[in-house]
């Protein structure tokens, strides 16, 4: 302060001494307090700001890709559009959409209840993703001529469910064209339970699902080949 060298008495009588003590109190503990507040504030500003602008960064690089496929069908009356979330970790796109499409083939083809509308769903699912050769085999097996029809087994008194246990892809892990899958069937007879392992070796074509999808052409799944085997 610059009246430090008035004389205390007169440089108290000024008022000039209370005036400086008061800016010297401001300036040892008061500014430093505000200043603090400030970089705080200003620090949990900055840091919100880059949380948004690391959350929108994420948004235009995401972690995944999502590859829409549809399938063609020749009735809609007996489709209805479903959105199921296809990834597996360690499969590439073709491999988890064949996964997904060989599961519910087998199923379609293995399992049986006595209810004609489930029957009929699983006729034209098998139907629709066989070729017709192998389609012709599966409608002679379904017939009641044949005595190992599943309607001659098991008519109305029992069912057959379908558990996939495991599968094997080809060693093209982009264009997989066959596959073995090991499944369990359980029949289920007037509450009596008989457990069996299979497994069925399949053929099929699949297309690619992201030149499907940007060349504006239908997306096709066809089983070629089927055989099955109790093990």
């Amino acid at each position: 302060m610059e009246r430090v060298s008035i004389a205390t008495p007169e440089y108290i009588e000024s008022g000039h001494y209370y005036e400086d003590a008061r800016d010297w109190y401001n300036t040892r503990y008061i500014l430093p307090i505000n200043e603090r507040t400030q970089y705080i504030i200003f620090s949990a500003i900055s840091l919100f700001l880059l949380a948004v602008m690391l959350f929108n960064i994420t948004l235009l690089f995401p972690t995944e890709t999502k590859v829409p496929f549809f399938s063609k069908v020749d009735n809609f009356a007996k489709q209805y559009s479903v959105i199921t979330p296809l990834g597996d970790p360690g499969l590439t796109v073709n491999q988890s959409i064949a996964k997904y499409l060989i599961s519910r083939y087998i199923k379609a083809r293995e399992e049986y209840y006595p209810s004609n509308a489930d029957i009929e769903k699983k006729f034209y699912f098998v139907h629709q993703n066989s070729s017709a050769p192998l389609f012709k085999v599966y409608q002679e097996h379904m017939s009641t001529s044949d005595p190992d029809s599943p309607l001659l087994k098991y008519q109305l008194t029992s069912t057959r469910t379908i558990e996939i246990l495991n599968i094997i892809f080809d060693e093209n892990p982009q264009h997989p064209e066959t596959m073995v899958v090991t499944f369990r069937a359980t029949v289920n007879t007037n509450q009596v339970k008989e457990t069996t392992n299979w497994q069925a070796t399949l053929s099929f074509n699949l297309s690619d699902p992201v030149v499907s999808l940007y060349n504006n052409v239908p997306f096709e799944f066809t089983v070629t080949n089927y055989e099955v085997q109790k093990i």
